[in-house]
């Protein structure tokens, strides 16, 4: 079996364990509807991204970067090393964090547990993206999305478990607490299964003090792109409309997941094939992936786009005018998966500056379109905001990768 069919049946592995969570998810999410009301569903979400946005700027940027160096060391002793500093890190930023954030809040908010939900979600989420990382430099990335999705999976299961069985309705924010710290120590644990250790090493950056402002402005603005819609949705709206934009995108994301997927399995190569100077190659493969998972993704999206009625009416009639929302994001996603994975390919390839520059103007597009259009159309501005970032963000990226490594605008093999 040759690399380039590996790589297809890797992915298309990844894709199944994500489509395999998403349906655990669609289901669990079904059942939580039943039981919850918009505002409780919309105030999960709003939490959950608003942690996710912390998550990454503990992160600092050092998740790419560890990757590359795990994928191109020889040495168990030097990813032990790199994945140490890395978690060592966001020890010290999650600490520093707490206290200077802790007395600012005080000051403001009465609500000391929304802030420990935040900020426990936030670091343990890091930590389990620090130890999937170098889970998926080493080749296991079927684990990793495994253990990426346990803990929202998790969360639902708590909260139906309390409704049904205990017969107590607990919020479905408090159920992110204990998830998120479960699926940690599940992370702690398959990590040191698969022969991977830790080192005692001292706390150091992966990357000089240039590129650590360039990662963690792409790593920071990458997830701002996913994920500040909603927080600005709720600030600006209310959580009914959080609730509807919430069910959309996470049906919508099941189109991209094969993008993930092929990310998840190649983005490790492109660092090696570039460091090589495998330039044919490198743009083979990145090809062959646009296209399959874009043949993939199509259809999905029509499924999704035909039957988006049914599928939002199993959440509820309330969730059925989410329709066209869902439509504009099935697009949003139908054009990352056609672009493919150049953000990816210009980070592995040395190309930093220019990721940066693209992410920098989607989240300008989205903080703009998101402050002018959710007051007046609520969840679908927030959709119609993410699609004009999202388009410009990408389409920038597939520019730079074909202006300085070669790659087609088209889905051809070559250029």
């Amino acid at each position: 079996m040759n690399n380039r069919n590996a790589n297809l049946y890797r992915a298309v592995a990844v894709f199944l364990v994500k489509v395999g969570f998403v349906s655990a998810g669609f289901i669990l999410m079904v059942f939580v509807t039943r039981h919850y009301d918009s505002e409780s569903v919309g105030e999960y979400f709003w939490f959950l991204s608003t942690a996710t946005i912390l998550s990454s700027l503990f992160r600092l940027g050092q998740e790419n970067e560890l990757i590359k160096r795990v994928a191109q060391s020889c040495g168990s002793q030097d990813t032990a090393i790199f994945t140490t500093k890395v978690l060592m890190l966001l020890g010290v930023l999650s600490v520093i964090f707490l206290c200077v954030s802790l007395p600012i809040y005080l000051l403001a908010f009465d609500d000391i547990f929304g802030f420990f939900v935040i900020f426990i979600v936030a670091s343990t989420s890091a930590g389990i993206g620090i130890l999937c990382s170098t889970l998926q430099a080493k080749g296991y990335t079927v684990i990793q999305q495994c253990l990426l999705n346990i803990p929202r999976t998790l969360t639902l299961i708590f909260a139906l478990f309390g409704v049904t069985l205990l017969e107590v309705e607990l919020s479905l924010t408090q159920m992110l607490v204990p998830a998120f710290l479960l699926g940690l120590g599940l992370s702690f644990v398959v990590y040191r299964l698969h022969g991977l250790s830790f080192s005692r090493t001292g706390i150091g950056l992966l990357t000089n003090k240039k590129q650590t402002l360039n990662y963690l402005a792409i790593g920071f603005s990458v997830v701002v792109i996913s994920e500040f819609a909603i927080v600005l949705l709720g600030l600006l709206s209310d959580t009914n409309e959080v609730a509807l934009f919430g069910v959309a995108s996470r049906l919508s994301y099941l189109v991209v997941f094969i993008l993930l997927a092929f990310n998840s399995v190649i983005a490790p190569q492109f660092a090696q094939l570039y460091k090589n100077n495998q330039l044919n190659e490198l743009i083979a493969r990145y090809q062959k992936a646009r296209r399959q998972s874009l043949l993939i993704a199509l259809v999905l999206a029509i499924v999704f786009f035909s039957a988006s009625n049914p599928f939002l009416s199993f959440f509820g009639a309330h969730y059925q005018q989410a329709n066209v929302i869902l439509a504009v994001l099935l697009l949003t996603q139908v054009v990352k998966v056609a672009v493919g994975s150049a953000g990816q390919l210009l980070m592995m390839s040395g190309h930093v500056f220019l990721q940066r520059q693209c992410i920098l103007s989607g989240v300008f597009i989205l903080v703009t379109c998101c402050c002018f259009l959710i007051p007046h159309y609520g969840a679908l501005g927030a959709a119609i905001a993410v699609f004009s970032s999202a388009s410009v963000n990408n389409l920038l990226a597939l520019y730079f990768v074909n202006k300085y490594l070669s790659i087609p605008f088209s889905l051809a093999k070559s250029k």
